[in-house]
């Protein structure tokens, strides 16, 4: 299958996934949202052709995806399993984090630094955290974990391009920022307040920066090789 058909397939199963939420329908739920990550996986590994090491990288960050997915899903069912989701998603941005890492390494039009976008990050998700500390109960720790690789993934990413002139960095860096924007939707409406359509919010912000990240990956025309 061609790559942009693949863009088509996922975005109907993206939609297919938030019609499932709207509707309160856990068949189409869970037929829809564990294909999500593997049609993007797929897009990736027919859009570059050739699996080297960065894009490993950025496969074993949708397979890690995939896993939270799923256990997120059954936590739904079971309870319990929510820790168990989060390491997945923990293991998702690790790998991202190695990609802009690497990417950076390679990329001799990369910037040195970015303070100001560094440190509004930072303050964000130091002061996010402090709003969800009192109600995050045993998992404060956990949390505090994940907050802290989401961050370094963010920084990593804005650090890896020459965001002024290499447009796929700009759609990396959009997806990060994006991704970030849905992990705290998900923590707002867990740990502070559930508000209606909550569920919705994240699926799309969540489905549009995995994309993005992947996109921007797919249009890397920097070498993934030292």
């Amino acid at each position: 299958m061609k790559p942009k058909m693949l863009i088509a397939v996922y975005f109907l199963a993206l939609a297919v996934e938030c019609l499932a939420i709207l509707l309160g329908s856990p068949i189409l739920h869970f037929v829809s949202k564990p294909l999500l990550m593997p049609i993007l996986a797929l897009y990736f590994y027919t859009a570059k052709h050739r699996p080297g090491p960065a894009e490993r990288l950025i496969l074993g960050a949708l397979a890690f995806s995939w896993l939270g997915d799923v256990l997120l899903m059954l936590d739904k069912l079971y309870g319990s399993l929510f820790i168990y989701g989060l390491i997945g998603f923990l293991g998702a941005h690790v790998c991202y984090l190695l990609y802009f890492l690497r990417i950076r390494k390679i990329n001799t039009a990369a910037h040195s630094s970015n303070i100001v976008g560094s440190l509004l990050i930072s303050g964000y998700m130091a002061a996010f955290y402090a709003f969800l500390y009192p109600g995050l109960g045993g998992l404060k720790i956990p949390v505090a974990i994940y907050a802290v690789f989401i961050t370094l993934m963010l920084l990593s990413s804005l650090r890896a391009f020459d965001l002024q002139t290499q447009a796929f960095g700009r759609i990396c860096v959009a997806g990060t920022l994006i991704f970030a924007v849905s992990d705290s939707i998900l923590a707002i409406n867990r740990f502070a307040e559930p508000f209606k359509y909550a569920s919705l919010f994240i699926m799309v912000t969540y489905g549009v920066a995995q994309f993005l990240i992947v996109e921007g990956a797919a249009k890397n025309i920097v070498s993934d090789e030292p």
